[in-house]
């Protein structure tokens, strides 16, 4: 997804076909075409397209409970009211299984909601984890 234009990009059937490749799937192009299409349709990715800013696949390093903690947010978006932070998820689940999986990924939504305050100076207003397979969107509280 950090490789996309928002909108038509005209390089999506040869972004979809490298990527099939590099992940070793290249019989699952259409899938993998129609994930994309999906995400790209989706309400919360038109709001990243209006938004003032946008940063995707934004690296962070921070010292935490005296470990470093490093990785990339893959999308963080700035809008009128504030930051919103976007964790795509690619597992192949079932919508079902959705709430198990954020369960799964909270301390990570964390993590990732520490390092844009020591990024930005500001926590992000809305978290969301992205299941792109069932096109499913959690909002991830953000309370303390």
């Amino acid at each position: 997804m950090q490789h996309l234009q928002f909108s038509d990009d005209p390089m999506l059937g040869s972004l979809i076909e490298q990527a099939a490749m590099a992940e070793g799937i290249p019989g699952q192009q259409d899938t993998l075409r129609q994930i994309v299409v999906a995400t790209l349709k989706h309400p919360l990715i038109e709001r990243a397209r209006k938004a003032h800013r946008v940063w995707r696949e934004l690296p962070f390093s921070f010292s935490a409970d005296g470990q470093l903690r490093e990785g990339y947010i893959d999308l963080l978006f700035e809008e009128s009211a504030g930051l919103v932070l976007v964790d795509y998820k690619t597992d192949d689940i079932e919508a079902s299984k959705v709430d198990e999986a954020v369960s799964h990924y909270a301390s990570q939504a964390d993590l990732y909601m520490r390092a844009v305050e020591q990024i930005t100076k500001q926590p992000p207003k809305e978290v969301f984890l992205f299941f792109v397979r069932p096109s499913i969107v959690h909002s991830v509280s953000t309370a303390p």
